[in-house]
């Protein structure tokens, strides 16, 4: 909110206001700071929503895992996935983490994001099982 008191506009309707208080023009002196306070708490709503619109969409974008816990499927965020976890993918799906395929067909990962390969690297399920 300080920073919004310190924009150029509001600055001048305060210094206009103060101006028409030399004279005695008390009605225009208080029309200008009505003018800036209205400014003013326009733009620290403006600022709230903002903020409260971003955490949303953080919320939106954050990476979940589908996993099995207590025996049921659950859809979790990755960041609170734990070492040995069940982790389930389909097909399109990004890995959350750093895991070992046990069992399913074959799986393809692109995994230039971390090694910069252009090619796809195929995975196997550890000790041939299949499912």
């Amino acid at each position: 909110m300080t920073a919004t008191l310190r924009e150029p506009m509001v600055l001048l309707l305060i210094s206009a206001a103060a101006l028409y208080l030399v004279p005695g023009d008390l009605g225009a002196a208080l029309f200008l700071c009505l003018g800036a306070a209205v400014s003013v708490t326009l733009v620290v709503a403006q600022e709230a929503r903002t903020e409260r619109d971003l955490v949303r969409l953080r919320h939106l974008a954050e990476p979940m895992a589908r996993v099995i816990r207590d025996g049921a499927e659950r859809k979790v965020p990755s960041r609170d996935l734990v070492p040995g976890e069940v982790i389930l993918v389909g097909e399109g799906e990004r890995l959350p983490a750093d895991s070992v395929l046990l069992s399913g067909d074959a799986l393809t990962v692109d995994e230039s994001a971390l090694t910069g390969e252009a090619v796809a690297v195929t995975k196997r399920p550890r000790g041939g099982h299949r499912r």
